[in-house]
């Protein structure tokens, strides 16, 4: 289930005819093929981009959480 920035964020995209909204910046990652096919599998290839932020934050706060748990011990 959608989230309500992810809501926000599909309008404002929407609105900017394209254009990335603020605070965004475009960046290339590359996967091998398989890797964006099972990603495609799971949420479609109009969401693909979107499954990738959601997968960076989550391990990223996943890190902090570990980081902060060592550095308490």
């Amino acid at each position: 289930m959608p989230t309500r920035i992810d809501i926000i964020f599909d309008i404002v995209y929407f609105l900017a005819m394209g254009r990335p909204p603020l605070n965004m910046t475009a960046t290339v990652v590359r996967f091998p093929d398989e890797t964006l096919e099972r990603i495609d599998n799971l949420v479609g290839n109009k969401q693909r981009a979107k499954f990738i932020r959601e997968a960076v934050v989550n391990e990223i706060e996943n890190r902090e959480k570990v980081a902060a748990q060592q550095n308490s011990e």
